[in-house]
């Protein structure tokens, strides 16, 4: 569902989601959205899904952590960003520790991985941690 984040989204957001979900579960998957919206954008979402799920209900989310922000691949990604996209004066990238995830009012953590250990786990090969974008990846649930 798309969302201006420049403009008062939420208010029309629900309304459409609601048509969308009535007597239904919902799984909100945020997967390349927090890295381009800001911090208030984001409290604003999880706040929006807050009053749009019921307990039990998911989130999953895919962020970046600001150790990532030293890799050769990050500088390359907020290079490419930077060249290609129409960036106003709200633009400020954002990288999303675990505590953020952990001090939600409305959720709960109940599963946290990353790149690297799930290319561990799984048996994966060799990475180059250095043009890795390692991306952490939650899933969290309405209390």
């Amino acid at each position: 569902m798309p969302a201006d984040f420049n403009t008062e989204y939420e208010e029309a957001l629900i309304k459409q989601l609601g048509t969308l979900t009535k007597d239904k579960k919902i799984f909100i998957l945020l997967e390349g959205v927090l890295f381009f919206i800001s911090r208030d954008d984001t409290n604003k979402l999880f706040s929006l899904f807050g009053e749009i799920q019921n307990s039990g209900e998911y989130v999953g989310s895919v962020s970046f952590q600001k150790a990532i922000e030293k890799k050769s691949a990050f500088k390359k990604l907020e290079k490419f960003a930077k060249e290609r996209l129409d960036f106003n004066e709200k633009f400020c990238y954002q990288t999303v520790e675990d505590s953020y995830y952990e001090n939600l009012d409305n959720y709960q953590v109940i599963e946290h991985h990353d790149t690297v250990s799930l290319n561990n786990k799984h048996g994966g090969k060799e990475l180059n941690l250095n043009e890795l974008l390692d991306e952490h990846m939650y899933i969290l649930k309405r209390k």
